[in-house]
């Protein structure tokens, strides 16, 4: 819905282990170290091992399930685009990208210390 803010220094991602994924009904929540905080309401691809899993509301939680391999495993690189897409990228060689899909509510937040920022 917002994008990302152009300038948006996202290097705090880096060397912080994925500790926690919750799941609900039209959420996937994501609990990094280092107190980073990712709730996404919104569509998400995930590439494992030569496979690209995607999700997003409506599709069977099922298919999120492919994200578990990503807990324990560090970010290695970080990417944002103006348009809201943000790479994060895995000491495990996988690859997770939410974006910004919606035109009417939030797709996903970030949660840094004291900042927030709303997609």
């Amino acid at each position: 819905m917002y994008g990302l803010p152009k300038n948006i220094d996202l290097s705090f991602f880096k060397g912080m282990e994925l500790e926690l994924i919750s799941f609900g009904p039209a959420q996937i929540q994501f609990y990094f170290s280092g107190g980073i905080h990712i709730g996404l309401g919104g569509k998400l691809s995930h590439s494992s091992r030569g496979k690209d899993s995607v999700w997003e509301e409506g599709v069977p939680l099922v298919v999120a399930g492919s994200l578990l391999s990503l807990i324990g495993s560090s970010i290695t690189s970080v990417a944002g685009l103006p348009d809201g897409t943000l790479t994060l990228c895995f000491a495990n060689q996988e690859v997770l990208v939410l974006y910004d899909d919606s035109s009417h509510y939030e797709s996903y937040t970030i949660r840094h210390g004291d900042d927030l920022f709303v997609v």
